[in-house]
């Protein structure tokens, strides 16, 4: 068995800088005993039928009240000393050559013993190969869970700091304008005065949401706060403006007016705010992306806020109607692959540039969204740009069907 041993060792040693650092024991890890076990398989009498099934990958499990098999440990071993599956597969792969390399040499190839013997080893193999994957994928996922967990633990702290840090700048803030105020604005001051108050209120509202965040990261406790988007509207539009750069044109479309406006939905102005203004500033990066081959011209394009009301009659005489109103921010830039789309909203999952992005202001959108009662749909094609839905439920939760739009009364659903 030695020389099966130091063969596993010697490619062990070859996989780089993931084995660099191990010894012996840890480069055999569990071989041996993978060995003994597939010797001691090739020793048990087996039924055709057996043979057949295990051929095909349907042998019965090992009794529970059994411990776990080498090749089990071996994966879970393997995913945690920083092995891709890709390595610990061609572990196998040797194995299986360099023992049918010594068979080759004491061994009649025309003997059927030997060849009934060959099918059964291979078969032992597989089947060790097979426990390994499925250990390793789990230990992997196990690994990444706890990772997520940590950085999540680690978000909370933050924002309880970053919290009780923006309370303590935005008091002399606060007191600044309240005394600028007192003392009297003249006509072009008092716009731009009253602007910074509104700004300070949202930064206020904020530093709540981070204060709540940070001690309900899993998002089980949610406002009763309700606003009317027109509204809403009429005091964030020039925080937006601002925020962009020169060459993207802002359009609103669908949030209504005082006189013609829609119902009133279930989330805080400024978690609405936080949610929409990550919205825009990702759209506005994504039109920055056209330029790649520029970096240093400004990002040019359009970006859409819409809104409608969508309406899901419930009722058999049809007056009454559950609904939302879908908020869509949409752009025409380079759009996302699908793979991208389906994870964009992840935790810590970003395209930028390192240092040019957290992975979180996606993920930031649906959990507060998501805490409100809401959802976050995406949609995206390569080559035409991006779409991001709100669902965000009334505040109500029923309406009169007379309050839907005419032209689409169907029920509420991603575009």
């Amino acid at each position: 068995m030695e020389p099966i041993l130091q063969d596993w060792e010697d490619f062990a040693r070859s996989l780089g800088s993931v084995t660099s650092s191990m010894d012996t024991v840890d480069l055999r890890d569990h071989a041996e005993l993978m060995l003994r076990a597939v010797a001691a398989d090739l020793e048990t009498a087996q039924s055709p039928a057996q043979q057949e099934a295990k051929s095909e990958g349907d042998a019965p499990p090992p009794p529970a009240h059994l411990p776990p098999s080498a090749a089990t440990s071996h994966g879970v071993l393997r995913a945690e000393d920083g092995f891709s599956l890709e390595q610990m597969v061609a572990e196998y792969r040797a194995l299986r050559a360099s023992v049918l390399r010594l068979w080759a040499k004491v061994q009649a190839p025309a003997d059927p013993e030997s060849f009934q013997q060959l099918m059964r080893f291979n078969e032992a193999i597989d089947e060790a190969l097979a426990d390994s994957i499925q250990t390793y994928s789990h230990a992997v996922d196990q690994m990444a869970e706890t990772k997520a967990r940590q950085r999540m633990e680690a978000l909370g702290t933050l924002t309880a700091g970053l919290g009780h840090d923006m309370a303590n700048v935005l008091l002399p803030m606060r007191m600044c304008l309240e005394t600028l105020t007192d003392e009297g604005l003249t006509p072009a001051t008092a716009p731009l005065v009253d602007a910074l108050h509104r700004a300070v209120e949202h930064l206020t509202g904020l530093t709540r949401g981070l204060r709540a965040l940070s001690i309900d990261l899993d998002n089980s406790a949610a406002s009763s706060h309700s606003i009317v988007l027109s509204e809403w509207w009429a005091s964030a539009i020039s925080p937006f403006t601002w925020a962009l750069p020169k060459g993207v044109r802002l359009h609103a479309e669908g949030l209504g007016t005082v006189d013609n406006a829609l119902p009133p939905v279930h989330i805080p102005a400024h978690v609405l705010m936080q949610a929409v203004f990550n919205l825009v500033q990702n759209a506005a990066h994504a039109l920055g992306q056209r330029n790649a081959a520029n970096p240093g011209a400004e990002p040019t394009g359009n970006i859409w806020i819409t809104a409608r009301l969508e309406v899901a009659t419930h009722s058999a005489a049809g007056s009454i109607a559950r609904g939302a109103v879908h908020l869509t921010v949409r752009d025409d830039g380079p759009g996302m692959d699908a793979g991208t789309a389906a994870r964009c909203t992840e935790a810590f999952f970003t395209t930028k540039a390192k240092n040019h992005g957290t992975g979180l202001g996606l993920f930031l959108v649906r959990t507060v969204v998501e805490r409100h009662g809401g959802k976050l749909f995406v949609e995206s094609k390569v080559g035409e740009g991006s779409s991001f839905t709100l669902i965000l439920p009334l505040a109500g939760a029923e309406v009169p069907v007379t309050t839907a739009l005419a032209s689409d009364p169907v029920a509420a659903r991603p575009r």
